[in-house]
């Protein structure tokens, strides 16, 4: 797809629609995870503070380990990923309680 090399592109865009239709279909089955839909309807908020958090992180880890320079592997990113979540969760709560209007919802009186 970086070059722009799709082949045939007739079967290229019916492959792309039996994929998209595919996970519409897997995620409607699927049961309802409440972690996952809370996070779902908190990405705004997720989105504004990730950068903070993955630097509170770093930080924690040069204060630790002395080194400034990290290369993660693919599973350290995913724990990495968690640990942000799990740091943001808190924040998160705070936000719908006493600020909706950050996620964009009516503050309720």
């Amino acid at each position: 797809m970086y070059r722009s090399t799709y082949g045939n592109e007739f079967l290229f865009i019916i492959n792309a629609l039996v994929g998209v239709l595919f996970w519409c279909n897997l995620f409607k089955v699927l049961p309802i995870f409440k972690f996952l839909s809370f996070f779902g309807k908190n990405t705004i908020p997720i989105l504004a503070m990730q950068v903070r958090s993955l630097t509170f992180i770093k930080l924690v880890l040069v204060l630790t380990i002395g080194s400034s320079v990290f290369n993660f592997t693919e599973l350290e990113k995913i724990v990495l990923v968690l640990f942000q979540l799990l740091l943001m969760f808190p924040i998160l709560l705070l936000i719908n309680k006493y600020v909706p209007f950050l996620n964009g919802k009516n503050k309720s009186i």
